[in-house]
């Protein structure tokens, strides 16, 4: 069944490619930006390294996973993005073509996601929040992508087959003991649809992610499933703006979206018993800020999540719990010049893991990020 979903999947994106190409003129465009953090990281004991002491100390670094350079690449219905970065070990951002096919788009590559979905606008680091309530989906992911525009709602529907999430097994990343091995059988599957009428816009967006641990002495496999769904809303009118977003998902610290979870799905039965205890997640986010004018704002967040994993009657279920918000004040200096100063406060609380309460501190992060675009 599983098999016959897949060329299913694979059927809907080829679809149109009866249609004749035309030859066209070619352009391209390049582009990039740099973004530097000065800052200072102030960690309580229980957040900084090694747990003992409470630690401080100044950050001023490139960042190298959100500074970047790239290409545009156009030529009729084709079209393509190539975007780099200095990250050493995770060099490429985006790295597709596509095709616009006149009822919809085909997108061949890494690019971003359905499940990308940012709601705050804080900027250090990249985005602390990701972790806080404003988790981005699956960011960038190679595979097969199709959009449609669905003017009925003024937005688009994008329906994607990406590259599957699986874990490395062993000792600490295993769910069930003794698996050697994972198998997958299905992409990752990804939906979102976009709406926008007058000063209120919005998004839902769905993922399902699916692998198998496999235990090669028995011949055994055991699934591990994860899912996510999310509702965005906004408003705009004049200077001032308010967004929003909550999700809801499953066993997301052995999935593609990115949510930072704490806690992992736990085998808790007894061999040869297995037992698999999924990891429920709910999260929101939300920021209001307000434009005195082109050259300055004003943003504030927050953000929230509480994971759960049930135990057995009788013991303490697994819990993690945690929070931040941050303060900003954009400032354009020029045309594709800005500063940021910025607090952010990644509150960690606690967790609770087979009965034993660990707190984990607070993470205060201030200064000012630097941007230019060339």
């Amino acid at each position: 069944m599983r098999k016959l979903i897949v060329l299913l999947v694979a059927a809907a994106f080829l679809v149109a490619m009866g249609l004749p190409a035309m030859a066209a003129e070619k352009s391209v465009t390049f582009y990039g930006n740099v973004r530097i953090t000065t800052a200072i990281a102030d960690f309580d004991k229980e957040a900084a390294p090694g747990g003992k002491f409470s630690d401080k100390d100044l950050d001023w670094a490139l960042d190298d996973g959100s500074s970047r350079f790239g290409a545009k690449f156009a030529a009729g219905d084709i079209a393509g993005n190539v975007e780099i970065r200095p990250r050493d070990g995770g060099y490429v951002r985006h790295w597709y073509g596509s095709w616009n096919f006149g009822a919809g788009k085909l997108l061949i590559g890494q690019t971003w996601t359905p499940t990308f979905q940012v709601v705050t606008g804080q900027a250090m680091y990249g985005g602390l929040l990701p972790g806080y309530g404003d988790t981005l989906g699956s960011l960038r992911r190679a595979g097969l992508q199709i959009h449609f525009p669905i003017k009925a709602v003024n937005g688009t529907l994008k329906l994607a087959a990406l590259t599957p999430n699986t874990e490395d097994v062993g000792a600490e990343k295993s769910i069930v003991t003794g698996t050697t091995d994972t198998d997958t059988s299905l992409p990752d599957l990804e939906g979102s649809l976009s709406f926008g009428f007058g000063p209120l816009s919005g998004s839902v967006a769905l993922g399902y992610n699916t692998y198998s641990e496999v235990n090669t002495a028995t011949d055994k496999e055991y699934d591990i499933d994860s899912w996510i769904g999310m509702f965005k809303l906004a408003y705009s009118g004049g200077p001032f703006y308010v967004k929003g977003r909550v999700y809801k998902g499953q066993n997301l610290a052995k999935s593609p979206f990115i949510a930072s979870s704490v806690l992992s799905p736990t085998d808790i039965g007894t061999a040869p018993t297995v037992n698999i205890q999924d990891v429920d997640e709910l999260g929101f986010a939300a920021c209001a800020g307000f434009k005195f004018s082109d050259k300055l704002g004003f943003e504030a967040g927050y953000g929230q999540v509480k994971e759960e994993m049930d135990r057995p009657a009788g013991t303490v279920s697994d819990e993690n719990k945690r929070k931040s918000y941050y303060l900003q004040a954009p400032i354009t200096l020029a045309k594709g010049v800005k500063i940021t100063p910025e607090v952010v406060v990644l509150d960690n609380d606690h967790k609770i893991v087979n009965g034993t309460r660990t707190e984990l501190g607070k993470k205060t992060y201030y200064g000012i990020y630097w941007f230019i675009a060339f």
